[in-house]
């Protein structure tokens, strides 16, 4: 069986998360050059404007790096494929999303935080629908891998262990739930192949679900598993990792 390390797969995802600061980071400062106060519509029109340009910009990188990872993957197992095709966040979306976050807040601070998030999910979902579309065209496996401190959605769906990358798996749209600051990221394999990530337990994952005091739909145990899992140490954890990853993003401009 091979295995992925620990400390491999944390730079895999640092890697990623670097690009989505990155570009959150980015949209954030433009924000702040806008006539706020004085013509909101025209100052939304320039932002979504922006959004879109830095989401193109940022989610190839990331789409980038998941195909540069689903190749090499696939090659250290000897699968001999056509390279993965990068996948761009798709324009109308992050649009739409972006004029909902500056429409929808209670504040201009919110309306900044809001929109700096959309475009940085939207980031992280050209790179994750890259890995899932590989997945799909090649008949390979995936798990959505969440390691440490990961929301409760997310072990959900990591609670799946490996699944063959089908058209039903993907209709399922993992990369919609995404959000600003997640960690998780899918592996792949090649049908049949035996890989193991260290610290991502599917079986541990499962047994939480299944333990999750709800009324039984899916929702409300998710929802059971994040009551649960709350602690005021987690979300200080979780915190500061968000600022360490800002930390970096700004390093590396």
């Amino acid at each position: 069986m091979r295995r992925v390390s620990a400390s491999a797969w944390r730079e895999y995802v640092e890697a990623h998360a670097r690009v989505q600061s990155a570009a959150r980071n980015e949209l954030v400062a433009f924000f702040d050059t806008l006539p706020w106060g004085v013509d909101d519509a025209a100052a939304t029109a320039v932002l979504v404007e922006k959004a879109v340009e830095i989401a193109r910009l940022y989610g190839i990188a990331d789409a980038t790096l998941s195909a540069a990872f689903y190749d090499e993957v696939m090659e250290m197992f000897g699968a001999v494929l056509p390279p993965a095709d990068v996948l761009a966040p798709s324009p109308q979306f992050v649009a739409q999303d972006v004029a909902d976050a500056v429409s929808t807040a209670k504040s201009a601070e919110s309306a900044r935080t809001l929109a700096g998030g959309a475009v940085a999910g939207h980031v992280k979902r050209a790179g994750v629908e890259t890995m899932m579309g590989a997945a799909q065209r090649d008949g390979a496996m995936w798990a959505w891998v969440c390691i440490g401190d990961t929301c409760a959605f997310c072990r959900a769906l990591g609670s799946n262990g490996w699944q063959y990358a089908s058209r039903s798996v993907r209709a399922g749209n993992h990369a919609e739930h995404i959000h600003d600051g997640c960690d998780c990221q899918f592996m792949v394999k090649p049908k049949d192949a035996s890989l193991d990530i260290d610290g991502y337990d599917p079986e541990k994952l499962l047994n939480e679900y299944l333990a999750a005091d709800s009324g039984g739909t899916s929702k409300d145990k998710i929802n059971a598993m994040r009551r649960a899992a709350y602690t005021p140490e987690a979300a200080k954890r979780m915190n500061a990792r968000r600022r360490e990853l800002y930390r970096q993003a700004n390093d590396n401009d």
